[in-house]
């Protein structure tokens, strides 16, 4: 059975102008590198918590002279604040990453001709048989599977076995916003198709279990807690959308639009970030804007798997890598 929901109206919408209040104490630190020409854009903290995966963009980069970009995916330990190592072999930019569930795997997408990798983090190699073409816009791997979503840059989404690289399910012409997330268990996943709804899947049958209408506008984010009770998305609110009935919760409206957010562990923060707005941060029950930082020239966030902390891309003025932000409620 399939129940379909319309955004906007129907939901409770709070625009988050002022600050509301600070429950929070904050302490940063820092992660710094070498001079590099690439600007870090995404972060991946490991479901173990140890390690943080970075991914990022180089505007020096040029394949037809050669002029690679050795940075564009770096591994850091969490534990010693240092740089691990910078995955090889990479052409350009990042677009795309995702962890495996027991953290010795990530799977990333990059531009050029390099497609969809798997790269061994504890061998240090590249998986010999997943090679996934063409450019990607989001990945997401299955909790406790061998499944990956892969959104291509055609419209496309694929269910990809990271085991034998084949394509067990695929649908062509979602749209342009080609976003997933998956519920704990790995049973149920969450897809952007066109033009504007959000579909709950069930992984097994490939039932679809609701499907709600964003009126916003294209999603830009997709996430499911590792709770499992919050599902959000982004188009121009932040639709918060309850993770077993799929019920609307709430719609939050930032001020500016923000590139890049991350919910909670538990469901009931969501973080915000943008390059002239530092950090936010909303209670995904209430709408209230719980907390703001004054950084400027942020554009990636993840939370640690127990939700203490924030990691951060920094300002690119800044030979940082990655910041940490403790969050003590």
């Amino acid at each position: 059975m399939t129940s379909s929901t319309k955004f906007g109206i129907a939901s409770r919408c709070v625009i988050a102008i002022t600050l509301l209040s600070i429950c929070f104490s904050t302490t940063l630190q820092s992660v710094h590198s070498q001079v590099s020409n690439t600007l870090p854009m995404f972060v991946e903290w490991s479901p173990d918590g140890s390690m943080i995966a970075v991914g990022g963009k180089d505007s020096y980069c040029n394949v037809e002279s050669g002029n690679f970009n050795s940075d564009a995916l770096r591994i850091l330990d969490v534990d010693t604040r240092q740089l691990l190592y910078s995955i090889p072999d990479i052409t350009c930019d990042i677009l795309a990453m995702a962890w495996s569930p027991d953290s010795t795997q990530i799977i990333f997408g990059a531009s050029g001709n390099d497609g969809v990798r798997i790269w061994d983090v504890v061998n240090q190699i590249y998986h010999p048989d997943f090679f996934y073409p063409g450019t990607v816009q989001n990945i997401s791997w299955q909790p406790s599977g061998s499944l990956v979503v892969v959104g291509d840059g055609k419209g496309d989404i694929s269910i990809v076995d990271t085991v034998t690289g084949s394509i067990t399910q695929q649908f062509p012409g979602a749209g342009t916003s080609t976003y997933s997330a998956w519920n704990p268990e790995g049973s149920l996943l969450a897809l952007t198709v066109f033009p504007y709804d959000l579909v709950i899947l069930d992984i097994a049958s490939f039932t679809e279990l609701a499907r709600m209408e964003v009126e916003q506008g294209t999603v830009s984010y997709l996430d499911w807690s590792k709770s499992g009770d919050v599902i959000s998305a982004y188009s121009k609110q932040l639709e918060i959308i309850n993770g077993s009935s799929f019920a609307p919760i709430i719609s939050i409206m930032p001020e500016n639009i923000l590139p890049d957010f991350a919910l909670s562990p538990n469901g009931v923060q969501i973080a915000g970030v943008g390059p002239l707005d530092g950090i936010h941060i909303w209670d995904t029950h209430t709408g209230e804007l719980i907390t703001t930082t004054d950084q400027e020239g942020i554009y990636g966030l993840d939370w640690s798997p127990d939700g203490s902390q924030l990691a951060y891309v920094p300002s690119p003025d800044l030979q940082e890598i990655i910041s940490f932000l403790d969050i003590n409620p």
